[in-house]
Parts: C-alpha cells; sequence; structure tokens
C-alpha cells in the first residue's frame, strides 16, 4: 500500500521532543525519509532509533537555528545525505514561561522572537531556495505558549 510521503525527504525543525518529535515519527511511517534538528543530541538520537526501529530513515541534526548561516548548513546537509528537499516542517520554538508582560524581561522576550521568528525566517530563506526548482511544502508551527500575557488577561 502506497503511502502518502513514499519518497518524499522531509525536515522537521525542532523533531526531538514534543509535536515536532511525533510529527517526524508520523512522516517516516508515512514513508518520508526524515531530517530532525534540534539542540538537544541524546533526544534527537532517540527518535532516530525509533524511526530506525520501525523501519523508517532519519537523521539528527544538531544545531542552533537561531544563528545565521544555521539553517541554510542543515539544508545542504539534508541535500548532501539525500539529494534534496521536499517537505519541510518549521516547528523549533519555546515558551515565554508564561509571564505576565510586566514580568518579562529583555532577554527572556529576545529568545522568544530569536527562536519563534528570527530562526523560522533563516529557515524559510534556506527551504525557498533548496526548493525554488523544483516544488515542495513548508509548514510552520506556532503556540499559544509563547504569548506574552498583559496584566489582567
Amino acid at each position: 500500500m502506497k503511502r502518502m510521503l513514499d519518497t518524499k525527504i522531509a525536515l522537521v525543525t525542532g523533531g526531538n521532543s514534543g509535536i515536532g518529535r511525533a510529527s517526524a515519527i508520523l512522516f517516516a511511517q508515512e514513508g518520508a525519509k526524515v531530517a530532525i534538528t534540534g539542540r538537544n543530541a541524546a533526544e534527537g538520537g532517540a527518535v532516530v532509533a525509533e524511526i530506525g526501529a520501525s523501519g523508517g530513515e532519519a537523521i539528527f541534526i544538531q544545531g542552533d537555528l537561531t544563528v545565521a548561516g544555521a539553517a541554510s548548513a542543515v539544508i545542504a546537509q539534508v541535500v548532501s545525505t539525500w539529494g534534496r528537499l521536499d517537505c519541510a516542517f518549521n516547528n523549533a520554538g519555546v515558551s515565554g514561561g508564561g509571564l505576565l508582560l510586566d514580568a518579562v524581561d529583555e532577554a527572556a522576550f529576545d529568545r522568544v522572537i530569536a527562536t519563534n521568528l528570527k530562526a523560522s525566517f533563516f529557515c524559510l530563506k534556506a527551504e525557498a531556495a533548496q526548493m525554488k526548482a523544483r516544488s515542495g511544502s513548508i509548514l510552520f508551527n506556532g503556540s499559544i505558549l509563547a504569548e506574552i500575557a498583559q496584566p489582567g488577561t
């Protein structure tokens, strides 16, 4: 029986835990070869092992996508490994900590913006450049957990 993603090459950012982990496993179950990025190599390796144990194929690429050039390096490694990129799920993100606006300092704000917005921009730019010559799909995930609450809301 043909699976939805047979022969596809997929990238899942933040694929080492949570929604990203579940998505990477599902992509592999549907037939995709999956590249997973994240900061935690032990978690990423565990996801790759789980995918491999169920007959799928995956690699883990450790990195910090908030750093300029990191997304391009990830895409280059995916293309070097499998020849192309067909699908990307930009899922890497961090929580705003559930803090009220008046309790958020600049460092916490910068961390959320760098991970949830800037890294997504870097990924989109690198993914689109790779997919320009052929069709592909780029998906984004966002979360209410990144919200910084206004006092009284």
